[in-house]
């Protein structure tokens, strides 16, 4: 879901006519090591990392929410809008699982190539020795987002997410609940089998680090 976060109210309208209020929007369930509104604790985050937030008008996250009751989501992302319109960074929100913990890279928007070393241990099957690579793009209608983990020039993982952006109704939400019927399960699911399906075909498990490069609330 793409919220402004300065209006979290018609997003609760539209869940309250789904079927049996399937999908429910909790503001506690985002940044929870810090304080304030929803809105205020993207800014504190983004603010840690070394965003410089004076200028930010607008505070936007696209997040999973709640789905019968269930919560979980590997990232959520957060899209700071200045005075002038323009979207300045991104603020991505990594969580690990079974570890519970919580990791954010700051995105700069103007910038044409992101790169960050990775830090934070997210699967048992891909060690820390590697670059995240960025690349973001949203507009009025449309938002991309393509990750890919680097060793050297050689890319061992790549992730994109790119979406079409539709009104927030309650007949969308329904038509979202009819095609992901419960997401937040489905995404546990399919991260659990398969890492299954990599153990049985022997790739090399790589043990959690440790505190200091699994530590929640790390910033880079």
């Amino acid at each position: 879901m793409w919220v402004d976060l300065d209006d979290t109210t018609s997003l609760q309208e539209a869940f309250s006519a789904t079927r049996f209020g399937a999908l429910r929007f909790n503001e506690l369930d985002y940044l929870k090591s810090f304080n304030g509104g929803l809105k205020q604790r993207a800014l504190l985050a983004a603010k840690e990392c070394g965003g410089k937030v004076e200028a930010i008008r607008k505070v936007y996250s696209l997040c999973q929410v709640r789905c019968f009751g269930f919560y979980f989501s590997p990232v959520n992302f957060y899209f700071f809008e200045a005075n002038d319109g323009n979207m300045l960074f991104m603020l991505a929100e990594v969580s690990n699982t079974p570890w519970n913990e919580t990791h954010y890279y700051l995105v700069p928007m103007q910038q044409e190539n992101v790169n960050f070393e990775k830090t934070f241990h997210v699967s048992p099957f891909m060690d820390l020795a590697m670059n995240y690579h960025w690349k973001v793009k949203v507009s009025s209608s449309k938002l991309f987002i393509n990750i890919e983990n680097k060793r050297e020039s050689n890319t061992v993982f790549n992730a994109t997410l790119a979406l079409q952006k539709e009104p927030l109704t309650a007949q969308s939400c329904r038509k979202v609940l009819k095609t992901f019927p419960v997401m937040t399960w489905t995404i546990v699911k399919g991260i659990y089998w398969h890492a299954l399906r990599l153990f049985i075909k022997r790739v090399p498990f790589i043990s959690h680090p440790g505190p200091s490069h699994g530590k929640s609330n790390n910033t880079h």
